[in-house]
């Protein structure tokens, strides 16, 4: 068995899902929310967010940017990266929120700890990008410090 048939067969099922039931396009449109990106760059964030199980192949891909362009959501900026019109911007606030976002703060703890996790992981591999954003992480520290301080005197 190859490595890709191997890890295919091994990915959880919503890793499938995402590939065939259309939830590609509601993540370009999250990633371009964030910041303008090119395809290799939204390929490879995506990647990123579900921990390398799944790479969506540019025959997936640019289909979906190509009718989020005709669509007027989405445009190729001078630089070649792909950004949201206005528009675009309007339709990920009224969207993507209720999509993305649960108010289940059991939800919002356990997405917390996997993030971390990735860190971690992250730590390992480059250093660097970890060092360049410590004071984002000191800042994050300081926030977790701050709920936990609350229940401690709140009980």
């Amino acid at each position: 068995m190859s490595f890709w048939e191997w890890r295919r067969r091994s990915q959880p099922g919503w890793a499938r899902a995402w590939r065939h039931r259309g939830w590609l396009r509601p993540m370009i449109i999250s990633l371009l929310y964030k910041k303008p990106l090119n395809g290799v760059e939204i390929m490879n964030e995506i990647e990123l967010l579900t921990n390398g199980i799944w790479r969506p192949s540019p025959g997936s891909l640019y289909p979906i940017i190509n009718e989020l362009i005709d669509e007027g959501l989405v445009i190729k900026n001078q630089e070649g990266k792909y950004e949201l019109t206005n528009e675009g911007k309007e339709f990920a606030k009224a969207t993507l929120t209720a999509f993305y976002l649960s108010p289940d703060p059991n939800y919002i703890i356990d997405r917390i700890t996997d993030l971390l996790n990735f860190l971690e992981n992250l730590e390992k591999e480059d250093k660097e990008t970890i060092r360049s954003n410590k004071d984002k992480l000191i800042s994050i520290k300081n926030k977790i410090d701050n709920i936990l301080s609350y229940l401690e005197n709140n009980p």
